[in-house]
């Protein structure tokens, strides 16, 4: 229930992994208590209850003369809005609209309108009502009416229509990142040579650290960020397992323009972005130079690093993903000058990674969200971005061993 003003606690609560159902907007008790469920069930039980026969809320659903003369078509027309009870949050409001809609939609029911929003609240309480008015098109019109009401939102006019969808020919048990690459033509590519394996292991043994790192991640982030850092990499990570197979595995230069293309599918947000420019220059700098060469490989790195501190506008000790990026790409380049092979150097590569991002905690932000957080609070973690980037070269590290 809410919080009257002045009160130090809500005028009643309910115990967690429970939700109340029927409304009592004052604080009054609903109509019972039932265990927490995914808000489809949620709104699929209001919706039930509104319509259901026997308790005649609706009853001109039911009323076969009614429901003839409002425009006599197959479905019944209805309006639903789905009301925030005081501060439940839009993106939530949505999810329930849509579950209503689809419900509706799967009922004979005809929802021509959705609203969702604040209509009827009470201070700070939490949770949504759903209201069901059958309409014609004379209530429609009304309802469509021009008004000076402030809080009336303006949504789409339109006549859900049914439209018939092919059977998929797809097999049900097809994979769906199988599914996705045959259906833009793509198929499997098994390396071919000895590098192109290397590069398979490398890329899935990146993936797997990261997904290794999540929580980590999102706990640091969920500090000094948005909270979204280990979820983000972790969603790149599986898109990566999926589409290896699909990747041009023997050509340093069209991998990676394919791990690029799966980063920009998958991962979003700002790292999504910086590893989408990174590995775009780095195909520019590996093109037509020979896969089995540690320095083809190093060039890559290199340009890709450049080109993600020049578009992102970070440097080294800006307390960013470059912090751990950069050690590494001076680690693995004096391994390779002493004539050391792809592992070594992307073992030194990983540890200097490592040794830089746990340096980012005595660093202060001048760029990237961190830069808004207060210094006490960034000394309690590292760098996030850099984090997953050392957790990756590892992972391509000990691949490759």
């Amino acid at each position: 229930a809410h919080a009257l003003p002045g009160a130090d606690a809500p005028a009643r609560t309910i115990p967690p992994g429970e939700l109340e159902m029927g409304l009592g907007i004052h604080g009054e008790p609903g109509a019972f208590t039932a265990p927490a469920a995914p808000v489809a069930g949620v709104v699929a039980k209001m919706l039930e209850t509104i319509v259901d026969e026997e308790r005649g809320y609706m009853r001109c659903l039911y009323d076969a003369t009614r429901r003839k003369s409002l425009d006599g078509e197959e479905k019944t027309k209805v309006c639903v809005m789905v009301n925030s009870l005081g501060s439940t949050p839009a993106m939530e409001l949505h999810v329930a609209a849509r579950c209503a809609r689809q419900w509706l939609s799967s009922h004979d029911l005809n929802p021509v309108r959705v609203y969702s929003g604040a209509f009827m609240t009470a201070l700070d309480m939490t949770g949504f009502s759903i209201t069901l008015c059958q309409v014609d098109s004379a209530r429609l019109a009304r309802i469509d009416a021009p008004t000076g009401a402030p809080a009336w939102p303006v949504v789409a006019r339109t006549v859900s229509v049914p439209v018939p969808v092919p059977a998929s020919p797809l097999g049900e048990e097809e994979d769906p990142a199988a599914a996705a690459a045959r259906a833009r033509g793509d198929e499997p590519t098994p390396p071919k040579t000895e590098c192109g394996a290397l590069a398979k292991k490398a890329i899935l043994g990146a993936a797997e650290m990261l997904k290794m790192a999540e929580d980590e991640l999102t706990d640091a982030d969920a500090k000094v960020g948005d909270g979204d850092c280990g979820t983000t990499h972790a969603r790149g990570a599986r898109a990566l397992e999926e589409d290896v197979v699909y990747m041009p595995l023997d050509e340093p230069s069209e991998l990676a323009v394919a791990i690029g293309m799966t980063v920009r599918r998958s991962m979003g947000g700002t790292s999504g972005a910086l590893y989408d420019i990174f590995f775009s220059a780095a195909a520019a700098a590996m093109k037509g130079a020979p896969a089995a060469s540690p320095a083809t490989w190093l060039a890559g790195f290199k340009a890709g690093i450049a080109s993600m501190s020049r578009y992102g506008g970070a440097s080294e000790g800006d307390r960013t993903v470059l912090d751990a990026l950069l050690p590494a790409a001076e680690a693995a380049s004096k391994a390779i000058t002493q004539s050391a092979g792809g592992a070594w150097a992307a073992s030194v590569a990983a540890d200097a990674a490592e040794k830089g991002a746990a340096a980012t905690k005595e660093m202060v932000a001048t760029a990237g969200r961190s830069s808004y957080v207060p210094v006490e609070v960034m000394k309690s973690v590292p760098d996030p971005g850099a984090t997953a980037a050392a957790a990756w070269i590892r992972g391509v590290a000990i691949a490759i061993a």
